[in-house]
């Protein structure tokens, strides 16, 4: 099996765990009629439910800047492209 070509590239999968069940975090795309794109990182919920809220992008980005000292570090110097 090949896998799957992937359609969006979201920094930030992989690289954490969710907080309330330790499942693996997964990222979603949603777009408005006016093209306006918001990305959300939410819990897989393989290991049964999980009532932990979906974060968007913007606030995670801001979490990792604070957690990690990057105040005012553009986040894009602080992810590797593939």
């Amino acid at each position: 099996n090949r896998p799957r070509p992937q359609k969006h590239h979201f920094p930030y999968i992989g690289l954490m765990a969710c907080g309330a069940c330790g499942c693996s975090i997964t990222a979603e795309e949603h777009r408005k009629p006016s093209d306006r794109r918001y990305v959300y990182y939410r819990c897989t919920k393989k290991r049964g439910p999980c009532h932990a809220p979906a974060v968007a992008a913007a606030t995670l980005e801001n979490q990792i800047r604070e957690e990690y000292g990057f105040e005012g570090t553009p986040i894009r110097l602080l992810v590797r492209k593939k």
